[in-house]
């Protein structure tokens, strides 16, 4: 027996071992994904996404997921004296493709660092290493986008966002996060998780008919 024979007569068994993989996946609801989703988002999570604007400015996104806690101490820093100011966007700031659906206002929606987001603080016009500011009235629900302007031209890798917990703090941690491809559930809107499940579940039916399809054709 050929090497092609060998193959042909072992279709079946391999393809009825990817099918018993694959089927469980096949058959999950659309529940029961956004169900696995929202038990892997329970904990509190912050996903950090930065945008470039133009050469002077960037955007810096907060996506927060699951309980809230008290307050965030916010870190905005540079290798270098970089940053002018940092200021809290409300939804009335943004249009276009980075308008929210969500209309709702945080307290400090607005308000700029330095000045009322972070009362006292004074810098100069030539730029700062770092800014740092407090939010607190957090929620799921509010809107967290930041402008961060640059003294001079500048990029996102010239900017890290950090959240600096007190020492000795033990509730009320989150963990923050890089956006990245594995914490996309935090920053998809419902309507993209729907077409993600959606598209999982096609892929999967998809490779069923397939296997299913190859097994048949070496019987």
């Amino acid at each position: 027996m050929n090497i092609r024979e060998t193959i042909k007569s072992l279709r079946p068994a391999l393809a009825a071992t990817v099918l018993a993989l694959v089927v469980p996946l096949a058959t999950f609801s659309e529940s029961t994904i956004k169900g696995l989703m929202t038990g892997w988002l329970d904990r509190c999570l912050i996903v950090i996404e930065k945008q470039q604007i133009s050469s002077t400015k960037l955007m810096v996104t907060g996506y927060m997921k699951g309980p809230a806690p008290a307050a965030l101490p916010f870190s905005f820093s540079a290798n270098k004296p970089l940053i002018l100011n940092v200021r809290f966007l409300s939804p009335a700031d943004l249009s276009g493709s980075n308008q929210d659906a969500n209309l709702g206002l945080h307290p400090m929606a607005g308000e700029t660092c330095p000045g009322a987001l972070c009362e006292g603080a004074i810098f100069t016009d030539g730029g700062e290493p770092k800014i740092n500011f407090t939010l607190r009235d957090l929620s799921e629900s509010f809107l967290y986008r930041f402008h961060v302007r640059l003294a001079q031209p500048g990029s996102v890798d010239d900017l890290g966002v950090f959240v600096v917990y007190q020492a000795g703090l033990k509730d009320g941690v989150c963990r923050v996060e890089n956006a990245g491809l594995l914490n996309w559930p935090a920053r998809a809107d419902p309507l993209e998780k729907i077409l993600g499940s959606a598209l999982l579940l096609l892929v999967a039916g998809y490779a069923v008919m397939v296997l299913t399809r190859w097994a048949r054709q070496g019987g």
